[in-house]
């Protein structure tokens, strides 16, 4: 079917990136915990392992598989007679919308990246794991919900990444100049007034009806 590897492999992408921000909710529950970081050894085995399983699934299994993933369901993937379909709730390609989603995910995919990190593990405390682990939620299920046409999703993505600017703002990195930080505060802001935009534009896209059109593929 035309366009479905394109499909196929933008799902895999967004389940590594989604999968890496779940798994990484553990190396930093234990730095929480144990007051120590993880060795980096291990945070990237967590990686490794977390990228084998996905293309084993998206190589091998996905087209069999009568459940949806994360990835998939944000990519427009429906099931329709135990077949996988993938679908365009939108009049319009998704590029766009893809792109907010997908620089959403790269920019969440840091999150975790200080439990491996001599100078910042001890910014890990459970409180902030357990609101940061809230947020990350609140992330990943409004990218699935935008992907697949429900635009209160968009609202999710657009509030973490103004979250994402105002936090590099009031907690910059430690060492870095106040101009430095001005321009990244600045910089994250303008890519928040960006999605924002590009979400408004594709709640005003959907298709009449309740956005699913299992004819087929569509961008």
């Amino acid at each position: 079917m035309k366009g479905e590897g394109r499909y196929r492999w933008g799902a895999a992408i967004a389940d590594f990136y989604i999968f890496s921000i779940v798994g990484g909710v553990v190396p930093a529950t234990y730095v929480a915990v144990v007051g120590e970081p993880v060795s980096p050894l291990s945070q990237l085995g967590l990686i490794v392992s977390i990228f084998g399983l996905v293309i084993v699934y998206h190589v091998a299994l996905a087209r069999r598989a009568n459940i949806r993933t994360p990835g998939e369901i944000l990519m427009g993937g429906v099931l329709v007679d135990d077949i996988k379909r993938w679908t365009n709730p939108f009049r319009v390609s998704r590029t766009a919308l893809f792109a907010v989603i997908f620089v959403a995910l790269i920019v969440a995919g840091n999150s975790w990246e200080s439990a491996a990190d001599e100078r910042f593990y001890s910014s890990l405390t459970p409180g902030v794991v357990i609101g940061r682990v809230l947020i990350l939620s609140g992330l990943v299920v409004g990218t699935a919900m935008a992907g697949s046409g429900r635009m209160k999703g968009g609202l999710l993505i657009v509030a973490y990444l103004g979250l994402y600017a105002l936090g590099t703002y009031s907690s910059p990195p430690d060492g870095v100049a106040p101009e430095v930080t001005r321009g990244m505060a600045m910089s994250s802001l303008v890519l928040t007034i960006a999605c924002a935009l590009v979400v408004f534009r594709y709640h005003r896209a959907l298709k009449p009806g309740d956005g699913t059109d299992a004819g087929g593929i569509s961008s």
